[in-house]
């Protein structure tokens, strides 16, 4: 596989013509081309902005790090499903484990949240810190599985903060949260819908993406995963109150870290791009 390298400067830019002149990276970019990949002059490498758009690239110098644009690839197309995670914090581990596989399984924005029953607490420096983190990953994560778009990530904020902060859903969107009291699975829900004719989410999977659409009109899915002993109560009838569906993922009991994998995967296997 052709390594990949994030190169931000080219985000929101015109096109820029091809061959172009050399262009810096960054110090992380250069770090992993040249110590962790060896790479060297002359050394073919893809980057891309992190909008969707890509290049084909060759190494041009190593002191400083500089790469030449050599041919426009085709753009990462908008998704099919706009996924969204709210995951509430888990251990450092456990919560870049999330992160790193939510990239790879599409998702577009991810919130990570303080229940009142985390046990991890972050603010502050900290937390702005651990943001920054997350934000590290994200990239790595999008240039080993080869995603051009990256995810946004949002600040950490308490879970009733965030869900009052959120306009009332649009015709295209669903929201589900995870909870133990809930009468159905995510997958009877996410299958009926996409069987379902005429809804929003549901659409020709053998039809072309129209790429100029508007971002707005995408259809999109949100979960909500509490922490590792549940949203409490408060939390779960707020959800409920603003229109979230409860749902279930079957009969075991999943860890925080796992459960959020797994609805993201049940999503996209029923209304997006898997399988």
């Amino acid at each position: 596989m052709t390594p990949r390298i994030h190169l931000p400067a080219l985000a929101d830019q015109p096109a820029p013509p091809v061959p172009s002149d050399p262009l810096p990276l960054d110090e992380p970019a250069a770090h992993h081309l040249l110590r962790v990949l060896r790479r060297g002059i002359g050394d073919e490498i893809e980057v891309f902005d992190g909008q969707g758009r890509c290049w084909h690239a060759q190494v041009a110098s190593t002191k400083p790090a500089t790469v030449t644009l050599q041919a426009a690839l085709p753009a990462e197309p908008p998704p099919r499903l706009r996924l969204g995670l709210a995951q509430c914090l888990s251990t450092a581990e456990k919560m870049d484990w999330t992160i790193e596989k939510a990239v790879e399984l599409g998702v577009s924005h991810i919130v990570p949240l303080l229940s009142a029953r985390s046990v991890v607490k972050l603010d502050g420096a900290r937390a702005e810190k651990r943001v920054q983190h997350w934000q590290r990953l994200v990239v790595a994560a999008a240039m080993q599985c080869g995603r051009s778009r990256l995810p946004e990530i949002a600040p950490i904020q308490p879970v009733g903060t965030w869900l009052a902060s959120l306009p009332a859903p649009q015709a295209h969107e669903r929201r589900w949260v995870l909870s133990p009291l809930a009468e159905s699975s995510l997958m009877a829900q996410a299958s009926a819908l996409a069987a379902q004719t005429g809804t929003p989410l549901a659409w020709d999977q053998d039809q072309p993406i129209d790429a100029a659409a508007s971002e707005a009109a995408t259809p999109t899915a949100w979960l909500l995963c509490g922490p590792e002993s549940g949203l409490a109560e408060t939390e779960v009838e707020q959800a409920l109150a603003q229109g979230w569906q409860p749902a279930l993922l079957g009969p075991r009991v999943l860890r925080t870290e796992t459960a959020g994998l797994v609805g993201l995967t049940v999503l996209q296997a029923a209304l997006g791009d898997l399988g």
